[in-house]
């Protein structure tokens, strides 16, 4: 089962540091409390695998938003998430809205066709609050196909 790795919030300004928190209020139709990014309808929260984290970290070849996207939540263990999906973290619900982030043209990753580890963000919104902590489980519901 995965669970969160970290919790990530960037609480003054867009061009600040994110901080790293042991645990957070996810607010309904917000997001993470006091997140600069919070409030943005169908990107309340983000999330990312660590393991994606890891390829970005380590990566040879620098893309534009490798060292200034951060994402609100770091998973451990394997979850496939897909749009439409609620995501449940202690009491805390999320759908998931959107996946992949948005790549630019003048971007060294995209000009060389390289495939971008950033395409496996998934972003959503909070549905009902709730506060989370590192070590939650994350309880995943597909979407019923």
């Amino acid at each position: 089962m995965a669970e969160i790795l970290e919790i990530k919030v960037k609480k003054n300004c867009e061009k600040c540091s994110f901080e790293v928190i042991k645990c957070g209020e996810l607010i309904k139709n917000y997001g993470l409390a006091c997140d600069v990014n919070g409030g943005k309808p169908g990107r309340n929260i983000s999330f990312l695998n660590n393991e994606t984290r890891k390829k970005i970290n380590c990566a040879g070849i620098k893309g534009i938003c490798f060292e200034r996207f951060y994402e609100n939540i770091t998973i451990s263990g394997d979850l496939e998430m897909n749009i439409g999906d609620i995501i449940k973290i202690s009491d805390a619900e999320i759908v998931i809205k959107s996946k992949g982030k948005r790549c630019f043209e003048n971007c060294e990753v995209y000009k060389k066709k390289i495939n971008c580890p950033l395409k496996e963000v998934c972003f959503g919104d909070v549905i009902k609050s709730g506060v989370i902590r590192v070590g939650d489980k994350i309880n995943h519901e597909p979407i019923s196909k």
